[in-house]
């Protein structure tokens, strides 16, 4: 679209826009950065070519006026999404770190022919309640549980007494 449109076009904005939106979605967090960056700079292109073009336009640059002020709300988002993505790309930073530090430590004290049963004691000492905690809130649900119907003889009887009858319409109809 670089080749084709100008250099101030709002779908430009917009393309590099939607793919820095596509490259934080997919954790490429430097690449999200460089396209909202590009897109905040054809957006201040355009905001420039429109301001030009109010000093051109005496009478009717109404219509100038408010694109320029859509543009400007639109700066902040981008900004936001920029600092998204830098603080995105620090927190994966920091899990990244202690994932490799966790895989080290757990490379070191693990599986190892002396001591083939050191890393499985080590789980099996963890405290039962990690992962049960919420099990001492016991609520009861008894008045939620529907009773079955007194009598199920006489309501499959009337079911198939009603089966019965549009059976006898059909064979009447043909």
């Amino acid at each position: 679209q670089e080749q084709y449109l100008e250099a101030h076009d709002r779908l430009l904005a917009e393309t590099h826009y939607q793919l820095g939106l596509a490259y934080g979605y997919n954790s490429q967090y430097d690449e999200a950065v460089a396209q909202f960056s590009k897109s905040i700079e054809v957006i201040e292109n355009r905001m420039a070519v429109l301001n030009e073009q109010v000093k051109e336009a005496e009478g009717s640059s109404a219509e100038y006026k408010k694109e320029i002020e859509e543009l400007k709300e639109l700066l902040p988002e981008i900004r936001e999404k920029i600092e998204d993505a830098k603080e995105s790309q620090r927190s994966g930073n920091v899990a990244e770190l202690a994932l490799k530090a966790t895989l080290v430590e757990s490379s070191t004290s693990g599986f190892t022919p002396g001591g083939g049963g050191s890393s499985v004691s080590m789980i099996a000492s963890r405290k039962p309640t990690d992962g049960a905690s919420s099990s001492n809130c016991v609520t009861d649900i008894s008045h939620l549980v529907r009773k079955k119907a007194e009598n199920q003889a006489e309501s499959r009887a009337a079911v198939e007494g009603t089966v019965e009858a549009g059976a006898t319409v059909e064979s009447t109809a043909c």
